[in-house]
């Protein structure tokens, strides 16, 4: 009898202490794939880490590292081509933000948002000023000077979307 007892409350309270554990470890990813500013909030690392914020210059507060070192700041060769997925993964709620790696490019492309609703693009170089910005719905492109820049998005439709993007040096 005591014996069951002890492995009774040993249960319990192993139940309790990893249910409790398991509680307060934050996801590294929204549990429906959607970034939304009070997830973003509650998770500033994971959403750093995303190239994910609420915030145009891509700083959450709280986060454990910047937007500096969350971005690769150095391109992936001095000659690119390719193709980026905004954000990465999931999709961007309403009023968020998302950008690529940082890339050597003199033209950027893009698909229409994955509803077809309204976002406005920057194209921005690594001290984050704006070399050109649009709005609107359907897809786009555009050429700028040989530089390293990101393509940035901020979702103003009110369902969340992510974006194809292709940049190239030539």
């Amino acid at each position: 009898m005591k014996r069951t007892l002890i492995v009774a409350v040993a249960v319990s309270f192993l139940t309790i202490f990893l249910g409790a554990a398991s509680a307060a470890r934050k996801p590294a990813y929204p549990p429906d794939g959607i970034y939304t500013c009070p997830w973003i909030a509650a998770n500033p690392t994971a959403a750093t880490l995303a190239g994910v914020s609420c915030s145009p210059d891509m700083v959450n507060r709280g986060s454990s590292i910047s937007p500096q070192q969350a971005a690769q700041l150095e391109p992936n060769s001095a000659e690119s081509i390719g193709m980026a997925r905004v954000p990465s993964s999931g999709a961007i709620g309403q009023n968020v933000w998302a950008a690529t790696p940082y890339e050597y490019t003199t033209a950027w492309s893009w698909n229409a948002g994955s509803q077809h609703e309204t976002y406005t693009w920057y194209i921005k170089k690594t001290d984050d000023t704006t070399q050109k910005w649009g709005y609107g719905f359907d897809g786009g492109e555009t050429t700028v000077p040989a530089n390293i820049y990101r393509w940035k998005v901020q979702n103003t439709g009110p369902d969340a979307q992510y974006w194809i993007v292709l940049y190239s040096d030539y």
